[in-house]
This record gives C-alpha cells, sequence and structure tokens, in this order.
C-alpha cells in the first residue's frame, strides 16, 4: 500500500467496495467529501504540499481505519455516542500530541462519543485504529475479564499499552487492513467478521490490562484540554472578527498565563500561531468554494485579517505548496 510519505501528487482518488473504502487526497478540505458518520474538523499545520491517504475497512460492528498524512495537521472531532475508538502510531513521531499526550510506541489513543478529540503532529503522520460499539466492547469486558472498562476508561485520552502485547495489536490491524484491500471476498462471511471481532478485542485486553485510574498529571492535562477547546471554539464562533489573546482570556475565563500553558500542553504552539494557521486554512477553504470570476485573492485575503498581500501569498505558499492564486484558478466557476 502507497503510504503518504511516498505518494505522487495527483487528484482525489476514492476506490470502495462493499467493505473497503480508500481515498487519495491532496488538501486535508477534501476530506469533507468522505461523509463519515464521524464529526471531524481538519487543519494543515506543517508548511509544504500535502498528500495523503485513508483507508477504512468495515468487519460485521467494527470499523478499521489507517490514516497517513505527509505534513503536520490539526484533527479535531467527535464519534457516535454509541462509539469508542482506540487507535496506535504506525511510526514513531515526536511531534504528535494526543489530546495534550505525547504517545509512545506502546500507547493507545482512547475517546468516546462522549468525549472530543484532539490530534496535532507538526510533521508526517501515519496512524491506524478501531472503532467498536460500546455494548460490544463493556460486555465483552465484563463477561471475559470481569472488568468495568466503563469506569476505566472515563476521562481516559491515553492508555498505557504492554508492549509486546501493541506490537501484536498492531500487527494484526496492519495485516487485516491488507487482506481487507487486497483480497475483500475473504472477509465477507460471517464467520471471518465474528473470528476478527474476537482477536480485536481480546488483543485490545491484552494490550491495556495493566491500565490504572486517571494520575493527576491526566486531570491536569484534561482541564488544560478543555480550555484549549472552549477558546478554539470562540475562535471558530468569530472567525471573522479580528480576535487578540486577551478578547480569548475574557471568553473562556483564563488568564493569559493560562492560556499560553494550556496551548503550549496541548498542541505545543501559541494560541497566536493557533489563530494564523486557522485563518489561512479558512482562506484556502474560501478560495477553493469561490468563484473566481467574482472575488478576488485580495477580497479573500482582506477578509481573513491578511492586509498586506505580499505576506499573505508567501506565508500561503510556504504552507500549501501553491499560491493564492493558483488556488482560486482551480474554484468552482473553471471546472
Amino acid at each position: 500500500m502507497k503510504r503518504a510519505d511516498v505518494m505522487d501528487p495527483r487528484p482525489p482518488v476514492r476506490e470502495e467496495g462493499t467493505s473497503f473504502l480508500r481515498f487519495v487526497f491532496t488538501d486535508v478540505d477534501e476530506l469533507r467529501t468522505l461523509n463519515w458518520d464521524w464529526d471531524l474538523q481538519y487543519e494543515q499545520l506543517e508548511p509544504g504540499k500535502l498528500w495523503g491517504e485513508v483507508s477504512v475497512f468495515l468487519s460485521g460492528s467494527i470499523e478499521i481505519f489507517r490514516e497517513s498524512y505527509s505534513r503536520g495537521i490539526f484533527l479535531r472531532g467527535t464519534v457516535k455516542r454509541d462509539r469508542v475508538v482506540f487507535g496506535l502510531m504506525l511510526r514513531p513521531n515526536a511531534n504528535v500530541r494526543w489530546c495534550g499526550h505525547r504517545p509512545e510506541p506502546s500507547n493507545l489513543f482512547a475517546f468516546d462519543g462522549d468525549s472530543e478529540m484532539l490530534l496535532r503532529s507538526l510533521s508526517a503522520l501515519d496512524f491506524l485504529g478501531f472503532c467498536i460499539p460500546k455494548e460490544m466492547l463493556f460486555s465483552y469486558a465484563d463477561g471475559v475479564h470481569e472488568l468495568d472498562l466503563e469506569a476505566e476508561l472515563r476521562g481516559r485520552h491515553i492508555l498505557s499499552g504492554n508492549g509486546t502485547a501493541t506490537e501484536v495489536l498492531r500487527r494484526n490491524l496492519i495485516r487485516i487492513a491488507e487482506t481487507a484491500e487486497n483480497h475483500p471476498e475473504r472477509m465477507t462471511t460471517e464467520a471471518v467478521q465474528k473470528t476478527l471481532e474476537e482477536e480485536l478485542l481480546e488483543g485490545l485486553f491484552q494490550a491495556i490490562q495493566n491500565n490504572t485510574q486517571p494520575s493527576r498529571k491526566e486531570r491536569t492535562n484534561g482541564r488544560r484540554r478543555n480550555i484549549v477547546v472552549r477558546a478554539i471554539d470562540c475562535i471558530r464562533a468569530h472567525e471573522w472578527e479580528a480576535l487578540t489573546v486577551g478578547d480569548l482570556c475574557r471568553a473562556v475565563g483564563v488568564s493569559e498565563r493560562t492560556l499560553q500553558y494550556s496551548f503550549q500542553e496541548i498542541l505545543r504552539i501559541s494560541p497566536q500561531r493557533y489563530v494564523r494557521l486557522h485563518r489561512l486554512n479558512a482562506a484556502r477553504r474560501h478560495l477553493r468554494d469561490a468563484h473566481a470570476d467574482a472575488t478576488s485573492v485580495t477580497d479573500i485575503a482582506c477578509q481573513w485579517g491578511f492586509f498586506h498581500l505580499g505576506r499573505f501569498s508567501v506565508q500561503y505558499k510556504e504552507m500549501f505548496g501553491e499560491s493564492p492564486s493558483e488556488t482560486l484558478r482551480r474554484s468552482p466557476s473553471m471546472e
């Protein structure tokens, strides 16, 4: 399977079967066309031309996915309330923060429909995971392992896995995903689907069996994560306005120092830089959706607070690998 770090630039490609979907893209905004059940928002954070790939495989009630990005991104979103998601890094990446935590190779990401995920990477990213119905997961935990997993997961976003067992789970997920892509006919029987469900559930519990209740550090992380989420909500709700850090502090009800600490811990960037990156991504969406015969790069840049057109063009090309005018020329009116 070709991954994002070696992918050739090309238009979005969608390959779809009865239980498998593969989507290749060159702009995070193109992921809006996937129409997942998940509510996800993407922004590019690392300068340079982006290529990426998302593969999804459905086995019975379990959804397995793999995502690759050649550049750093910010991903925020939720899943259905009756689902739990677990994820694993495929390659070590010190620039990744998952809900404020830096994941180790043996760690698992975790979140459910009652919480929100925040994933930030400042370099190429490759991870995979699976989504399980809560009823199936918690019933298996209680019946097979006599474990109240719902209580164990409450407030947790990263789990310290058993290294050997986590590696077995990682290899299992890769094997299942590759078989689903290359031999989809093998994955359709009820017997195969039940076997896969059992393998994934037991592999998960072997990987996380030594986890404990949230630590004081995790609880502090949770408070700072909530501050960042509320600040981002404010930025998005007032994105047409020139919000200052002082405005954000008043809206969220924290000091500037607390806001700075929270962004640095959760996203490893300052709130000022996040605002600038958000506006660049928003300007790109506006340029992609605009009609070239009805607007101009200057108009759109000014609407998003970039009054120095030359500087905007330099920052834009550095971030997205093309000039604003090139993006506008590919707008709907030109297709």
